[in-house]
């Protein structure tokens, strides 16, 4: 199969991704001095940038090969959880089978850049597993998504609790 062909095929392809969502936020600006109160730089703030990450990036990378793109998760009911679905609805992919969660926060990894270096990370995140309830309605959503048909389904795990052992295996025997 040549490269072309393998690409037409792709953009009839249905793929899940189950696993992590996150956002991945960069706070940019200039260094000119170190602060008085500890030996620190000094950002001078001039822009702030929200990209997905963790599955939702996994899920941009199959949208920009045509593939159609559902993703399953729980996130948290929260403003980082909207700014999830926002930006996954903006570039095409499937969002109903995302839990929203008042139990658990959205994940956001914020990046300090100055003078073009990153100079500190900032993790707001849950790591401990989905509760039960959660877990059930990922499944149920999981289940719909399969009976509409799939590809293939790829799991994403960076750790943060939803893809539990739980999961895996009633995905696996779902496909």
């Amino acid at each position: 199969m040549d490269v072309n062909a393998l690409f037409e095929n792709f953009s009839k392809q249905k793929i899940i991704v189950i696993g992590d969502l996150m956002i991945d936020a960069y706070l940019e600006g200039k260094v000119n001095r170190i602060s008085p109160e500890a030996p620190v730089p000094i950002v001078s703030f001039s822009s702030r940038e929200e990209r997905l990450g963790g599955a939702a990036n996994v899920a941009l990378n199959l949208i920009s090969l045509s593939a159609s793109v559902s993703v399953c998760s729980v996130i948290g009911k929260d403003s980082p959880g909207d700014k999830v679905i926002e930006l996954l609805e903006e570039t095409g992919v499937q969002t109903d089978s995302i839990v929203r969660s008042k139990q658990r926060k959205t994940t956001i990894k914020t990046r300090v850049i100055g003078n073009n270096q990153q100079l500190l990370r900032v993790d707001e995140e849950q790591t401990n597993d989905i509760s039960q309830p959660e877990e059930e309605a990922l499944l149920k959503h999981l289940e719909k998504e399969i009976a509409k048909g799939v590809d293939a389904i790829i799991f994403e795990d960076y750790n943060k609790g939803v893809l539990t052992k739980s999961i895996i295996n009633k995905a696996l025997l779902l496909a």
